[in-house]
This record gives structure tokens, C-alpha cells and sequence, in this order.
């Protein structure tokens, strides 16, 4: 008898929270080994590349690759994020995004080659060439996606981090290696390494399922009986979940949507080329250097808050429906996070801001700190924005696991609200600014979404003893003092001691950065303890 005839339940609402946490505290430990080793092999790429090439490479070709992914997958895999008794349909539809992404790529690429500038060839590789590549790069991921998914909702925490990790530190060893080699070809290398990714990835699933399925059913929890399971179930009656298919276009509405704002800057960038080449490249450089703890400690963190929220929430029913315990378990461990990831926010702003032109100085040379590459400004300004977007992430994260289908609609037309705001606000503050303006044009439009979001969770949370999250997410009075001191301090450093005596400067830092980490990590201490938290609400 097959497994899918069974009630199957991917997690349940008392182990999703344990899953939730051990995926975020993996997801940190992996990605710091990996943006660690990333962070050397960059700063060791960046003495072999020109500006132009950043631009082109980390700009244009990496758009069109985010771009094609983000609307070919994300949506599936919100949808199919949650409890389902017949998991014959989850697969057949997550199959759909194998022709999604032939076809999302297949657009893309024609507009990337057609209607964009060209930049100038010394390769052997055409600029056409490497738009055509990348598109093959997204479908070849795309066969991958039913073992993600799966791996996934079936919590192979290790599993996912382990080929994620594996696979891009795969891609950023080879392309390290070839510009080493042959500097001359730095396009082919990095088309070539985005395939090798792609490839170590989906091999990499196949094997481990490979591994699964060879044990005995009793040893693992997936309905998957043979390799035949994961294939498309034609038999399945209906062959697609209604409402799922449902829910997969209302995340791809709102996907085109958060991708204009989430690479906003750079499709501003592209079309209407408000930077050269090389003012891209420096841009792309200092961005990603400067959201490195978003993508490092908030990233993992949101996932794992909204896998948590989305699988204890019940989307279409009212949220004085649900157990009064678990609103509060929510309404607390909301609270938690928010304050943990603002204590976070506010130390990257204070020690940010005075070691900015020393970090890019250590990390890229002359080639980020030029006066006319505005390197070190960007970098303070993106300080800012990281406050914003540690606030803003786990906010979201349980608007989107609350919001009914309804709900994400006409959120849908709000984001293309707020797509218009950031795109003048861009073009104002780029033309007054430079490229800063982006980033400031990005801190106006997150702090519009924490607005939304905190009024959409005062509202589903209904007030009272519910308000409790906005309670718990206030930074006390002291921890804000003691920021200010360890800024003050640093700022006077970079003052007075950072143009004779770097090292002396980095000790500073170091010295203030211990003690008030230390200071704060003592008044915090009631709020990084979670599950503490957690165990104690429910005794109450």
C-alpha cells in the first residue's frame, strides 16, 4: 500500500518551533563558515577584475539570474510551506516550476540581450552568450526544487544547509581559481561557475534522497516509497490542490512585486543607467559587504520565523479562533525577536558607522576607498539600512504567515504602491546624492513596510493582552546608552587615531566592541533566551 494513501503530515505545531530554531541556528553557524570563506575569496577576486567587470558580472548577469529564480521558484515553495494530507499534489505542482522557469528564463533573457546596452567584449564569450548562460543555469536549479521542497517541509534541516553551503562555496572556489589562471576571462569563469553550482546542488539532492529512499519506510518520515514517488502523479484527483494553485499566484503577484523593491536599485541601474559600469561594480561590492549580517544572522532567522509562523498559523480562520496559548506563544516569541534583532541592528550602526573606510580598506584597497567611488559613504549609509531591515524582516515574516489569500491581494497592490515611492524617491535622492541616494531611497521604503507591518499585526492581534510583541520588542533605556557611549568612542578614534595608527584604531574598537557587548548582553539576557521564554508562558 502506498505511503500517500496515509494521512501525512510534514511537522506539527510542537516540533515546527524546535525545527524552526535549530534551522536558524544551523543556517548562522553554516553561512558564517561560508560568508567567511567568500569574504577572502572576494577580496582576493577584487585584485584581478576591474571595476566595469564588477559592474557587469555582479550587477546585470546576476539580476537576470535572481530575477528569473525569484519568480520561477519562490512562490511554489511558499505554497507548498505547509500541512497537506496528499503530498501527490504538492509534488505536481512544485514540478510546474521546471516549465515556469524554461519560460521566466526564456523572457528574461531575450529582453537582458535585446533591449539592454551592451557593454564593450574582450572576450571570447559575447555579452549575449553570457545572458543565454545564465538563463540555462535557472532551469537546470529548477530540477532540483521537488527534493528542496521536500527536504524542507520534511525538516532535513542539515540536508538543505549542508548542499547549499557545498554548492556556492563550489561555485565561489572555481570562479577564485580561474580568474587566478586566466584573468582575461572573467565572464566565461563566472558563467561557468554559476553551472557548476547549479549541477553540485541537484546531484546533490538526488544522492541524498538517493540515501533515503534506500532505507527501511519505518527509518524516515517521507511519504516517498521508490523514485517513481517524486515523479508527476497523473492519477491524483484533483491532479492540483485548488486552493494551493490559488495561493502560487497570489505569491507570484506579490514576488514580481517584492523583487522590484528588493533589487529596486539595481533595475534602476540597468535600465535607466543612472550608474556607469564601474559605479555599479563599487555599488554592488559595498551592498553586499554592508547586508553581509543581513544575509548571514537575519536571513536564516526570518526563515526560520516564518516556517515556525506558517505552520502554527491557520491562514483563513480568525485569530480568536485560534488556542488562546498559542496566540500567546506567537505574540511572545514575536516580541523576543523583534528586540534581539534591533539589539543586533543597533550594534552594527554603532561600530558601523566609525570603521566603515577601514573595513573597505582591509577588504578591497584603493578600489573601494577612491574618493570618486563614494566607497566608505555607502557603507555608513548601508549601516542605517541594516537597522531597518532587522526590524522589518521578522515583521513580515508573520504578516505573510497570517495574511489570507484575500489579505496577500490587496497587499499585492500595496507593494506596487510603495514600488512607485522608492523609484522617485531614487531618482530624486540618486540625482541630488549619487549612488547613497539608493540606499537611502531603500531605508524610506523599509521603514513604510515596518509601518504596514506593525498595523497589520496590532490589528490581527486585536489589541489587549495581544499587544504584548511591540511591548517586548522595546530596547530598555540602558542598552540605548550604552550604544551611544561605544559610538562616541569609536567615532573619536576614528578621529584622532585612525590616520596614524590603524591598528591602534582597530584595538580601540575591539576593546569597546568586548565591554559593551558584554554590558548589553547582561541587560538583554532575558530576551535571548527563547525557549526559556517559550516554557514559561506556558507554566502561566
Amino acid at each position: 500500500m502506498s505511503s500517500f494513501t496515509k494521512e501525512s503530515t510534514p511537522v506539527t505545531s510542537g516540533v515546527s518551533l524546535n525545527a524552526a530554531i535549530a534551522s536558524a541556528t544551523l543556517n548562522i553557524v553554516l553561512k558564517i563558515c561560508l560568508r567567511v570563506t567568500t569574504f577572502l575569496i572576494n577580496a582576493f577576486v577584487l585584485r584581478f577584475v576591474t571595476r566595469d567587470v564588477l559592474g557587469l558580472i555582479n550587477v546585470r548577469l546576476n539580476l537576470l539570474y535572481s530575477t528569473t529564480v525569484f519568480l520561477s521558484f519562490e512562490s511554489f515553495r511558499r505554497a507548498c510551506l505547509t500541512r497537506r494530507s496528499d503530498w501527490r499534489r504538492v509534488l505536481n505542482l512544485v514540478w510546474l516550476s521546471v516549465p515556469a522557469s524554461a519560460l521566466t528564463g526564456f523572457t528574461f533573457c531575450l529582453l537582458w540581450s535585446r533591449s539592454l546596452s551592451a557593454p564593450e567584449e574582450h572576450e571570447s564569450i559575447s555579452y549575449v552568450e553570457a545572458v543565454w548562460f545564465y538563463g540555462l543555469v535557472v532551469v537546470v536549479e529548477s530540477l532540483a526544487q521537488p527534493f528542496i521542497v521536500t527536504a524542507q517541509a520534511y525538516e532535513f534541516v542539515r540536508t538543505k544547509v549542508f548542499i547549499e553551503g557545498v554548492s556556492k562555496l563550489t561555485c565561489g572556489i572555481y570562479f577564485a581559481g580561474a580568474v587566478f589562471q586566466d584573468p582575461g576571462q572573467p565572464v566565461l569563469h563566472a558563467c561557468i561557475a554559476h553551472l557548476l553550482q547549479s549541477i553540485v546542488s541537484v546531484v546533490a539532492y538526488i544522492a541524498t534522497f538517493a540515501v533515503i529512499l534506500s532505507k527501511n519506510k519505518s527509518q524516515h518520515d517521507v511519504p516517498l516509497e521508490s523514485w517513481k514517488d517524486f515523479a508527476p502523479h497523473w492519477e491524483a484527483e484533483p491532479f492540483l490542490d485548488p486552493a494551493q494553485c490559488s495561493l502560487v499566484l497570489s505569491f507570484f503577484r506579490q514576488g514580481i512585486l517584492k523583487q522590484l523593491l528588493t533589487e529596486g536599485e539595481r533595475y534602476m541601474m540597468t535600465v535607466f543607467a543612472l550608474l556607469t559600469f564601474a559605479e555599479q561594480g563599487v555599488f554592488d561590492v559595498v551592498n553586499n559587504l554592508g547586508s553581509l549580517s543581513a544575509r548571514l544572522i537575519f536571513q536564516p532567522i526570518e526563515e526560520a520565523a516564518y516556517s515556525y509562523f506558517a505552520l502554527t498559523i491557520q491562514r483563513e480562520k480568525p485569530f480568536k479562533e485560534h488556542d488562546p496559548e498559542t496566540i500567546a506563544s506567537l505574540s511572545l516569541t514575536l516580541g523576543t525577536l523583534l528586540r534581539s534583532l534591533s539589539v543586533l541592528g543597533l550594534t552594527i550602526l554603532a561600530f558601523g558607522l566609525p570603521y566603515s573606510h577601514l573595513l573597505l580598506s582591509i577588504y578591497g584597497g584603493n578600489i573601494l576607498t577612491a574618493a570618486d567611488t563614494r566607497g566608505p559613504i555607502l557603507m555608513q549609509c548601508h549601516c542605517f539600512y541594516v537597522l531597518l531591515l532587522a526590524i522589518n524582516g521578522v515583521s513580515e515574516s508573520f504578516t505573510f504567515a497570517a495574511m489570507s489569500k484575500k489579505e496577500v491581494d490587496r497587499f499585492n497592490l500595496k507593494l506596487l504602491g510603495l514600488s512607485g515611492v522608492f523609484m522617485t524617491a531614487s531618482l530624486f535622492l540618486v540625482h541630488i546624492l549619487g549612488s547613497p541616494g539608493f540606499i537611502l531611497a531603500n531605508c524610506v521604503n523599509m521603514l513604510l513596510r515596518i509601518i504596514h507591518s506593525f498595523w497589520f499585526i496590532g490589528l490581527r492581534l486585536d489589541g489587549g493582552v495581544h499587544w504584548q510583541p511591540f511591548r517586548h520588542a522595546m530596547v530598555g533605556w540602558k542598552t540605548l546608552i550604552v550604544f551611544l557611549v561605544a559610538f562616541l568612542i569609536s567615532s573619536s578614534s576614528e578621529v584622532w587615531v585612525y590616520p596614524w595608527s590603524r591598528a591602534l584604531h582597530f584595538g580601540i574598537g575591539a576593546l569597546t566592541f568586548a565591554i559593551s557587548g558584554g554590558v548589553v548582553l547582561y541587560l538583554e539576557r532575558s530576551v535571548l533566551r527563547l525557549r526559556s521564554l517559550l516554557e514559561k508562558k506556558k507554566e502561566n
